[in-house]
């Protein structure tokens, strides 16, 4: 399985080719016409103080990190109006690339596609976040995932249907319009939903910004396997689900790591040991662990309890669960030593001899 991050930035950049390419073009045209020219930049500020709104810069949508358009949206529509007010002026001056933006600026629809994206990029870009984490992150990938999945499906589908399918959302035929809410009733963000647009334009909006729902779900689909998971039995490894009793056996992980196993009901006795202990007896404050669940530690602390006989209660287990630990969730905090070292390895300090 590929990263994450990188998965869940496919998921969304390939959803928001069922929006008009002209969105994600006029982010770049307002960048691009401010970025080579200080004086433009100058003049944008001076309107930006006219119009009493903050003195910012336009940001660059990236191509390679596209979920960076997240913030790209929220400060064009924070400086939409002053923009607006820019770009009529400098229409006056007969300059092209002036009149494309302004014409974007002027259609309703435009601000509608931003909002939109403003509304939904978040849940990609919340899970994005989460596992850019350094610490392990494995056994949350099911749960995490699911959850943004639910957050999609919910704005669309029926409510009888995603009650059904309460804890498999990947049995939803997700694509079937027989399972969809009217378009009237379905969640675009708050503002489509107060719009003053003309009826037949909105519904065009809206059905694009359906198609972005249902090819982002596809997507998520086809990178994550969430049918007979792998990462929903990792479950068990979460502190929480594991003070909260409700696993009784761990035996199906034997099934997606042989390698790692080599007696499962030896593991499975250990785990059902650990349920019925009084964790606030062997110095783990249950309390802690539901504000601070970091899986590290926890894990350590249960290692370290031992049988009178000074052997480790649950050596085996706790083997287990530290070698499934290792499994990476995503690349992000080894690129971001890449990173670190470009700070240090430059052409100049490459230069100095190694006395220096």
């Amino acid at each position: 399985m590929k990263c994450i991050c990188h998965s869940f930035h496919l998921c969304a950049s390939y959803a928001c080719e069922k929006l008009p390419q002209e969105v994600e073009q006029f982010c770049r045209e307002v960048y691009n016409y401010f970025s080579n020219s200080p004086k433009r930049a100058g003049e944008l500020k001076e309107f930006q103080y006219f119009a009493n709104t903050s003195p910012v810069k336009i940001l660059h949508p990236s191509q390679t990190r596209w979920l960076s358009l997240e913030f790209v949206l929220k400060r064009l529509l924070s400086q939409y109006n002053t923009l607006l007010l820019y770009f009529t002026d400098q229409s006056y001056q007969n300059i092209p690339a002036a009149n494309m933006i302004l014409n974007h600026l002027n259609q309703l629809e435009t601000k509608l596609y931003l909002e939109f994206l403003e509304f939904i990029l978040p849940t990609f870009n919340v899970l994005n976040a989460i596992m850019q984490s350094e610490t392990p992150k494995i056994q949350i990938i099911y749960r995490e995932v699911t959850a943004a999945v639910k957050t999609i499906l919910d704005c669309y589908i029926k409510e009888d249907i995603m009650k059904k399918n309460k804890t498999n959302v990947y049995d939803i035929d997700f694509k079937n319009p027989r399972n969809f809410l009217p378009i009237d009733k379905m969640y675009f963000e708050a503002k489509t939903q107060n719009s003053s647009l003309d009826n037949y334009v909105l519904n065009g909006v809206k059905i694009k910004c359906l198609d972005f729902y249902i090819e982002s779900i596809r997507q998520i689909f086809d990178r994550f396997p969430l049918k007979n998971s792998a990462f929903e039995k990792l479950k068990f490894i979460d502190p929480k689900h594991v003070i909260s009793r409700k696993t009784q056996s761990i035996s199906e992980i034997s099934i997606h790591f042989p390698n790692l196993i080599d007696d499962i009901q030896v593991i499975d006795n250990e785990w059902r040991m650990l349920r019925n202990i009084d964790f606030n007896e062997v110095g783990i404050n249950t309390d802690e662990v539901e504000k601070n669940d970091d899986v590290n530690v926890f894990w350590r602390s249960i290692s370290k309890i031992k049988l009178g006989s000074g052997q480790a209660k649950f050596g085996n287990l706790t083997s287990l669960i530290f070698n499934l630990l290792c499994l990476p969730h995503s690349s992000t905090n080894v690129e971001r030593v890449f990173s670190q070292i470009n700070l240090n390895k430059t052409q100049i300090k490459n230069r100095l001899k190694s006395d220096t």
